[in-house]
């Protein structure tokens, strides 16, 4: 019985964390309200590289992106953040092939955006994988908010 109730433990430990990494998503159809800031989009202006290949562990297993500089627009958003598209994707390291991805920003603390890779547009097929570490500070620095420019 003790085995049972450690095992039901270890179990939840590991997968409510995966449960709440995919939880249900909307669609953003106003701008987006982060800390009483809209954040119509971002742009980056600085390539981000994210590469979290570890030794024994098959590259596919692993996120090893370029985020290249470019504009993000927001697709949908969860109880705990939005989920910006990037319009032209990325690029993996190994290989150098073309990946839908994009940033998601935290609506709980502000400043901590996380990479995901996918499609996070609602009605996606792929669905998207996020990032198990959020960016450092560092690499936020080429990232600025946009807005569109009005029609005249």
């Amino acid at each position: 019985m003790t085995r049972l109730i450690f095992g039901l433990v270890g179990f939840l430990t590991v997968a409510l964390p995966i449960a709440r990494a995919d939880s249900p998503r909307a669609r953003v159809d106003d701008t987006p309200k982060l800390f009483g800031r809209e954040v119509e989009r971002l742009v980056l202006v600085s390539p981000i590289v994210v590469d979290r290949s570890e030794r024994g562990v098959p590259f596919a297993s692993t996120m090893m992106v370029r985020v290249t500089p470019g504009i993000f627009i927001p697709v949908s958003e969860d109880e705990r953040g939005v989920f910006y598209q990037a319009v032209n994707g990325y690029r993996t390291i190994r290989g150098n092939g073309q990946v839908g991805g994009g940033l998601y920003l935290s609506k709980q603390k502000r400043g901590v955006i996380w990479v995901y890779v996918g499609d996070a547009r609602v009605g996606s097929k792929t669905g998207v994988e996020q990032d198990r570490l959020p960016l450092p500070a560092s690499a936020l620095r080429g990232l600025l908010t946009g807005k569109a420019a009005a029609n005249r």
